[in-house]
Parts: C-alpha cells; sequence; structure tokens
C-alpha cells in the first residue's frame, strides 16, 4: 500500500468506534473521488453513500466498520484481521450496476448466502444490521476474521 492509498488502515489499534467510522467516510469519500475520475475503475462512486447509511444506523454504529476488496465488514474491534476484535457474519458488497448485495456468511462453512440485493444503502444496511442482531441474540460474532 501506498501512502496516498485510500485503504490505508489509519487506526493504530486504540481506535474508538466513532474514530473508526470517521476514518471510513472519509476513505469511502476518496473512493467515490476517484470512481468519478476514473474510466479505468468498475465501481461506482457509491461507497459514501453506503457508508453515510450505516453510520446511521444505531446497530451498526456501536461497531467498527472496515473493508476488505471494497466489501463493508464489521467488527466488535477496529482491526479484527489483528485480532483485535470479532467480525459480524454479514458484509455489504457494492457492485458494479451501482447496485448493493448483503452477504451471509459462516466461518468453514461453505460460500456466503445473498441476502439482498438492491439499489437502496439504507435497504442494505437494514438487512446487515438485522444479521448482525441475530447473531448478537445467539451470543456474538465469531473468532473467524475475513
Amino acid at each position: 500500500m501506498s501512502p496516498g492509498d485510500p485503504s490505508a488502515q489509519a487506526s493504530d489499534g486504540d481506535a474508538s468506534a466513532e474514530e473508526t467510522w470517521d476514518f471510513m467516510r472519509g476513505m469511502a469519500a476518496r473512493w467515490d473521488e476517484q470512481s468519478r475520475a476514473s474510466t479505468t475503475t468498475w465501481l461506482p462512486p457509491i461507497m459514501s453513500a453506503l457508508l453515510e447509511a450505516a453510520a446511521a444506523n444505531a446497530t451498526l454504529r456501536r461497531l467498527h466498520p472496515f473493508t476488505s476488496h471494497r466489501q463493508l465488514w464489521f467488527s466488535t474491534g477496529p482491526q479484527p484481521w489483528k485480532g483485535e476484535g470479532d467480525s459480524f457474519p454479514t458484509r455489504i458488497d457494492p457492485l458494479e450496476s451501482g447496485r448493493y448485495r448483503v452477504e451471509r456468511w459462516a466461518a468453514n462453512q461453505g460460500p456466503s448466502e445473498t441476502v439482498l440485493e438492491t439499489a437502496s444503502a439504507e435497504a442494505a444496511v437494514a438487512a446487515a444490521a438485522r444479521i448482525v442482531e441475530e447473531t448478537l441474540g445467539r451470543g456474538g460474532p465469531s473468532r473467524t476474521r475475513p
């Protein structure tokens, strides 16, 4: 990763959820700006809408958002790939068509399941939040990291 790469994680591992949300919203804005300026990117400028909708959701707002391959994930800590938090079994995948796909996954249990595909960032966020709430109702997220 280069220093100017918007996917570079600024968190030092001690970030509060609020700091992580602020960082991710800024990153989404930079991705959208790059998408608008580029003729070679496949992703339309829809990340800011997704991050804003997710930040407005009370269930998701308590968590730490992070991205992997521009998919939006949620965890209990700022860097679950380093063991700092547990990931929830859902992700929101921005699609080339300008839509969002919400997926549920289970560690070591085959491929993910598509729960919803929609043009609405708010509907995608609501579906992901339901999966998070179900997971919390069963005792919490998995230790397995994406």
